[in-house]
């Protein structure tokens, strides 16, 4: 326990002193001093009264020191995915496989379909129609077509389908393998990074029989990515939605569940994880709120009930379309066998999406949300929900 809480004291500081200088090097003095009050007030909010506060604070000291140094050493200021340049015979390989599926499900699927089917699986957003992605935008659906924590989960569930006859430890290593690969086959983008560093850890804590933390695996995958590459923490949008959502289903979801969605939404049926994805969109929504009102300057007033109507097909398509996909390099027909129920469903999901972005009330502008509204409005977040966890 206390090597956990000397971990989640080193990792969090590391990412406000990179938080604090990228401030400061901007010349926002303020922010810089609010990023460090912060951090001092929830130090000593959590070890105040505990027997190891003076290695706690030298630790939070480390910390923050090497969080500023680590920024100033960061040469490469891209926080794109990798690389396709170059790589070695695994990475020529899953990009080669990659291009070859895309092309399988560009056969199997017609535009707008396929464009859709490719950033379900691949999260390849480059081939959506610049209007389906708007509509996408306005109903607040964007996050479906992101690689993240779902794919990551159903790649380790099929894995450990695969390899049952194995044990358990065995099974965990194929697992990371195949999750490294599919990470590098979708191309690593900052969600799927680090939703993958999360399974990992979370494969790591099965392998050698420990407790799986969920609040402490995701501080430990920023703080990894950010020691990689520090400019994710404040340039890359991507990175930062990814992170709040997942907190919010780590610290919210809970609470909303049992408080809220089971109290006041029992009409909506438990068949099919409906009411389970409600109470889930809803917690992540919670918390990437104000930074989607602070980057793009818009609410959309339509994303819970679209996400709703949205979300339980979505396995659906993913999995006959990533069967329409394989079965497609055997034969065409078994491929537009397979993938038809896809298409049936995405026609049907395109239909809401463009039904819901249509109305007058679908999307509201707030360009008036800025930096301090957005750090009030977290702090009450961490005053009725985290502290009281």
């Amino acid at each position: 326990m206390v090597r956990y809480k000397l971990f989640i004291v080193f990792a969090c500081s590391f990412l406000a002193g990179i938080a604090a200088v990228s401030f400061y090097s901007d010349g926002n003095v303020f922010r810089t001093v609010f990023v460090i009050g912060v951090l001092l007030f929830l130090f000593f909010r959590i070890v105040w009264k505990d027997e190891f506060f003076e290695p706690c604070f030298i630790v939070l000291i480390l910390g923050f020191i090497f969080g500023i140094f680590r920024f100033f050493m960061s040469a490469d200021p891209d926080v794109n995915s990798v690389t396709t340049e170059g790589g070695g015979f695994l990475f020529n390989f899953l990009r080669s496989l990659n291009l070859s599926f895309s092309k399988q499900l560009a056969t199997v699927f017609s535009e707008p379909y396929n464009g859709f089917m490719s950033g379900l699986l691949l999260g390849n957003r480059s081939e959506i129609s610049p209007e389906l992605m708007q509509d996408f935008n306005t109903v607040g659906l964007t996050h479906v077509i992101a690689i993240s924590g779902y794919n990551i989960t159903l790649v380790i569930s099929i894995v450990c389908g695969l390899f049952s006859f194995l044990s358990r430890k065995k099974r965990v290593i194929f697992s990371i393998i195949f999750v490294v690969c599919f990470v590098i086959f979708v191309g690593s983008s900052a969600s799927v990074v680090r939703a993958a560093v999360m399974g990992i850890i979370g494969l790591a804590a099965v392998y050698f029989g420990r407790v799986y933390v969920a609040s402490v695996s995701l501080i430990a995958s920023a703080f990894f990515m950010n020691l990689w590459n520090p400019r994710l923490l404040v340039d890359d949008v991507g990175f930062e939605l990814s992170v709040l959502a997942t907190a919010g289903l780590v610290y919210v979801s809970a609470f909303m569940s049992e408080k809220f969605v089971n109290k006041y939404f029992k009409f909506l049926p438990v068949f099919a994880g409906i009411r389970e994805s409600f109470s889930m969109t809803i917690s992540a929504q919670i918390f990437v709120l104000p930074l989607i009102l602070f980057y793009f300057g818009r609410l959309s007033l339509v994303s819970p009930i679209a996400n709703l109507i949205v979300l339980p097909f979505i396995p659906w398509i993913m999995l006959f379309g990533f069967l329409g996909g394989i079965a497609n390099f055997a034969s065409g027909w078994l491929g537009d066998f397979f993938g038809f129920t896809a298409y049936v469903l995405m026609k049907f999901i395109i239909f809401v999406i463009g039904l819901f972005a249509s109305l007058p009330f679908a999307e509201l502008g707030i360009g008036w949300f800025g930096f301090w509204m957005a750090a009030a409005y977290y702090f009450l977040l961490w005053r009725f929900f985290i502290s009281r966890i």
